[in-house]
């Protein structure tokens, strides 16, 4: 037996294995399905639509920027 044979037998089918548990534990997969600018002037408002496609609750953090200022951004810690 050679050793590319070896790793074939011995080596690959726990990698695949692997591979396969780590895709089918639970996970958020979390998307923003539409974003819209809800008013103007001074200020500018935008509503997000979020939705999580995962099979996990998930927790985020939101973050507002204008180039690099941070702006404000109100509720900080968005749980689904």
């Amino acid at each position: 037996m050679g050793i590319l044979e070896w790793l074939g037998a011995h080596l690959l089918a726990p990698l695949v294995n692997l591979y396969r548990a780590i895709q089918a534990r639970p996970r958020p997969d979390v998307r923003i399905v539409e974003l819209t600018s809800t008013g103007g002037g001074t200020n500018v408002d935008f509503d997000a639509f979020i939705q999580n496609y995962g099979t996990q609750t998930a927790r985020v953090t939101m973050i507002a920027r204008v180039g690099d200022e941070a702006v404000h951004a109100a509720p900080r810690i968005l749980t689904f």
